[in-house]
């Protein structure tokens, strides 16, 4: 794997620190476990209204839900979330690469107000290339 870390990598945490149930291991590792599951139809239409009311995709509201989710664990404001996107060239074909996203995250923001910030950083970090990425694997 490539890392190309921004220039301005300074001000972003160097870890997000989570409550854990168990002692982390003394080495780390790569593995990790998946876990799928399947929204209801009707949950699923009320995610996609909620992103439409704000004129946002599904994906800006799952993101902004994630990182609600993730300050509510680990009251710490501010995020970076590795988002897997594929970026498709026309010599090398499709290449899946992560893209760091930040999120700024206070308690005192609403819901609406947090998707309105996370819908405008992510767009401005995908048009602008403002947040370099690590080079995961080809597709």
């Amino acid at each position: 794997m490539q890392r190309i870390l921004p220039s301005h990598s300074d001000d972003f945490p160097e870890r997000i620190d989570l409550p854990y149930d168990y002692p982390k291991p003394i080495t780390l590792s790569n593995r990790f476990a998946r876990y799928t599951t399947q929204l209801e139809a009707s949950l699923l239409q009320e995610l996609k209204t909620v992103g439409q009311n704000q004129q946002s995709s599904l994906m800006v509201a799952l993101l902004s839900g994630l990182s609600a989710l993730l300050y509510r664990y680990s009251q710490q404001e501010t995020l970076v979330i590795g988002l897997p996107i594929r970026v498709t060239e026309q010599s090398a074909g499709d290449e899946l690469v992560i893209r760091a996203f930040r999120a700024n995250v206070k308690s005192d923001l609403t819901f609406e107000e947090l998707l309105a910030q996370v819908r405008v950083e992510h767009l401005e970090s995908t048009n602008t290339n403002q947040y370099p990425h690590c080079k995961s694997c080809s597709c």
